[in-house]
């Protein structure tokens, strides 16, 4: 879990509460300040950075796995940011700065959003293993486009690791 904040030393103290009621918790910082659009346009870089994304890692070891078939090929795309009503059930003056402050320049119209999802469906010249985005503002707004993922993200040991344990705890194993 990430801890979003402002003040650093404060969240610190948050995690150790945290992590004394609920021991081995996975807790890291990242300082935002939501009154701040650099902090925030900071806070998503550093964020898409550190963090891999588990659909990339199991889209990616599925495409593998599928390769010799050529039959079949697997695709991921992210909308960016979408505004699709998901502030609406936030503490309402955050709810209200987030809004009017940070979706205006962050974010894009659902329509737009649902853009990479369709054209990886629909691109006659998708390849296996592409992954569609926005081409604009930080792979936050614009038209789809074939991008890279976080270079954790292409690690096939991890993704190897990550589709074997998701086996494991599902009991289900797929036969690719």
């Amino acid at each position: 879990m990430v801890l979003a904040v402002r003040d650093l030393g404060k969240g610190e103290d948050a995690a150790a509460r945290i992590t004394a009621r609920t021991p081995g918790a996975a807790l890291s910082l990242q300082r935002l300040d939501l009154s701040d659009l650099a902090s925030v346009r900071t806070a998503a870089r550093e964020l898409r950075e550190r963090h891999e994304r588990v659909d990339l890692l199991i889209t990616y070891e599925l495409q593998r796995r599928l390769a010799d078939r050529h039959t079949t090929v697997a695709l991921a795309a992210h909308p960016g940011g979408a505004s699709t009503e998901l502030t609406r059930d936030t503490f309402p003056p955050l709810r209200l700065l987030i809004d009017r402050l940070v979706l205006p320049l962050a974010a894009q119209s659902a329509e737009m959003g649902a853009l990479p999802s369709l054209r990886a469906a629909t691109d006659p010249h998708a390849s296996g293993g592409q992954y569609y985005g926005p081409d604009r503002v930080l792979g936050m707004r614009g038209h789809p486009r074939v991008t890279r993922s976080n270079g954790k993200s292409y690690d096939t040991g991890l993704q190897r690791r990550l589709w074997s344990v998701s086996e494991r705890l599902t009991g289900v194993v797929y036969p690719v």
